[in-house]
């Protein structure tokens, strides 16, 4: 957040005092900031170590285009610029621990879940899917083992001698 000179937002402090916490944006008694991961602070110093490294190597070469175009050379860093084998010792530690973190959440990780079995097919379901094609059905046939079959054509009538009457299953009030 960019502030003018005269914001008393954040409540201003001491400037010559150092920070209360790692943050520098004046927010660290308002917000609340997990601690970082490990491997995340590990990766920032290696890139701060890198980032240096190639300061140092590219400052004068910058410093001479400035110089060209009429612009004041940048200072030279306050602190020693790292070396070349701290950045590698750096990147090393850095692919060490990237490893054991993966090996370690490799041996936690679930299996693959298993995928879903398609859900069985419904009389109701299939007698839709039927009516949508426009199939003529006779029958359908449930199977013991849950297989809907669809028997096309069409349905045959009831004859009218048929050898099972169903007046023995009519109530009293209906036969009437």
């Amino acid at each position: 957040m960019i502030c003018s000179k005269d914001s008393t937002f954040p409540p201003a402090a001491d400037p010559s005092a150092p920070p209360a916490d790692d943050s520098s944006d004046g927010f660290g008694d308002y917000v609340f900031r997990p601690p970082r991961h490990p491997l995340s602070q590990m990766r920032a110093n290696y890139e701060a170590k890198l980032d240096a490294y190639i300061l140092d190597l590219m400052l004068p070469v910058f410093n001479l285009w400035r110089a060209e175009g009429g612009i004041e050379p940048a200072p030279p860093p306050d602190q020693p610029p790292p070396t070349a084998e701290e950045v590698v010792a750096a990147r090393k530690e850095l692919e060490e621990w990237e490893a054991w973190w993966a090996d370690l959440e490799a041996a936690f990780k679930d299996e693959e879940p298993q995928p879903h079995k398609p859900r069985k097919a419904t009389l109701v379901s299939v007698t839709k899917q039927a009516g949508r094609a426009g199939i003529d059905v006779a029958r359908y046939e449930v199977k013991p083992d849950g297989t809907i079959a669809v028997v096309t054509g069409t349905p045959e009538p009831i004859e009218p001698g048929n050898p099972w009457p169903l007046d023995e299953f009519r109530t009293k009030e209906t036969k009437q």
